[in-house]
């Protein structure tokens, strides 16, 4: 019985069945070209030209360096948005591309991905995905109707909070360069690096990979077959290779140094700078064969100028003193953003004091939180943003703002994970749709005003 039906299984297959056939290959053709446009594609270097906006007339000095615009790339009908950021290293198209490689792997609903960028002078442009919506600084304040928003209702505004906490959750422990970094750093994050998405309202981070891309922050590379091939075909137009230690790449204590950004070799960089450096004070690449562990290290520079690249009001107090981003900079920068969500107030602003001799005083939304948590569940209720009505689960409400002020602590180290932090918003959220339903209006029956 088994052999007559494998031979069954053998034989070749009717004309029937090889009509059937085909015609099942055919139907499934346009299956797989949709499957196709929805596949990640590899991250891009673009030529500048081909990112200039329309009104631009193909000239890149008409841009202004700060500003973000949408564009179209050619030959296409996808849209895109370029954001120019200024570079704090040189930067080649093989050290992009090896950096482009990496960062492009990462998608997640709450992050506007990346699709790749180009390099100008000094600076990088950022092509994203285009996102229709508006910044959660807009959705919050109306400048023409101050009145006004479209976050009106609570859930919406506890939507917004989950989403930006598991993007971030998903940035800082499910992405990075896999040598032994844990994550990455977003040191942007801020009520204008939030899209609220039409007509769903939820969130979505922008700005993803522009600190490692523009070298605000360390890396740490962990390098694949691919990568580890595309830094060691490097030359010194793109990367300066230094000593090799050890002259067999298959022995396990083969070690080359590559100096990331900078063309000058180690003996170069001491005679600059006055005193003995190495290439570890800068960056450092670890690139072998078999089983080892491949790295990259960019570290912040001995100079003693520091330049804060940062946002007024969301700028944790460790990162205003020593300028090196950290994970728990972005928790500080999120607390700031949930005080926001809360209560429709800026991160910072100045009010015109008349008793105080008619100057300006400076107003952070962290400080008047601190302040309302002080006065128990009543000083809650008063600080909350009027425009939501009162209608809120206040213990809900007042738990989200504790969470917020832990977030907001002067102590880095007693600040809580992002992955913790995730957990107990989504709790909150659960809390808050079970009380949405609770006082929903009934749905279920109907009002006839027919006379009887």
């Amino acid at each position: 019985m088994c052999k007559s039906r494998a031979s069954v299984n053998a034989s070749p297959p009717s004309k029937r069945g090889a009509s059937s056939a085909r015609s099942n290959t055919s139907a499934s053709a346009p299956s797989l070209s949709n499957i196709k446009h929805y596949l990640p594609e590899s991250p891009h270097i673009y030529p500048l030209s081909h990112l200039l906006p329309p009104s631009s007339s193909s000239s890149p000095s008409l841009l202004t360096p700060s500003s973000t615009w949408h564009s179209v790339l050619p030959g296409t009908d996808r849209r895109i948005t370029v954001t120019p950021r200024k570079l704090r290293r040189p930067v080649t198209p093989a050290q992009l591309q090896l950096l482009l490689s990496v960062i492009c792997r990462s998608h997640h609903s709450s992050i506007v991905s990346l699709v790749g960028a180009s390099v100008s002078g000094n600076y990088v442009y950022l092509v994203y995905e285009f996102v229709k919506g508006a910044t959660l600084s807009d959705c919050l304040r109306n400048r023409l109707n101050p009145g006004f928003t479209v976050l009106s209702s609570w859930m919406s505004r506890v939507q917004i909070a989950s989403d930006v906490a598991h993007g971030l959750d998903y940035m800082h422990h499910c992405t990075g360069t896999g040598g032994g970094q844990s994550g990455f750093v977003h040191n942007h994050i801020s009520s204008e690096s939030v899209i609220v998405v039409e007509p769903s309202l939820n969130a979505r981070i922008c700005d993803f990979g522009a600190a490692e891309l523009c070298g605000e922050v360390e890396l740490e590379f962990g390098f694949g077959t691919e990568e580890a091939e595309l830094a060691s075909s490097c030359r010194s137009g793109d990367l300066i290779l230094g000593n090799s230690i050890g002259s067999d790449r298959g022995n396990s204590s083969s070690n080359q140094k590559v100096l990331l950004g900078l063309d000058i070799d180690e003996s170069e960089l001491g005679k600059k700078t006055g005193h003995s450096a190495n290439l570890d004070d800068v960056a450092k690449v670890s690139i072998g064969g078999g089983d080892r562990d491949q790295k990259v290290v960019l570290k912040r520079s001995k100079s003693r100028g520091v330049k804060l690249e940062g946002i007024r009001g969301y700028m944790a107090p460790e990162y205003v003193a020593s300028g090196i981003p950290m994970q728990k900079s972005d928790v500080y920068a999120f607390g700031v953003v949930l005080l926001e969500l809360l209560s429709g107030e800026e991160a910072l602003r100045y009010v015109f004091d008349e008793a105080n001799e008619g100057v300006y005083s400076r107003v952070s939304v962290v400080e008047s939180a601190r302040g309302a948590a002080r006065g128990g569940t009543a000083g809650v209720r008063r600080w909350m943003d009027k425009r939501l009505k009162d209608s809120y689960p206040v213990d809900v409400a007042e738990k989200m703002m504790r969470l917020a002020l832990e977030c907001v602590g002067d102590d880095a180290s007693k600040r809580p994970d992002m992955g913790h932090i995730a957990v107990l918003i989504s709790k909150l959220y659960l809390e808050s749709k079970n009380w949405a339903e609770k006082f929903s209006l009934p749905v279920d029956f109907s009002v006839s005003m027919a006379p009887r």
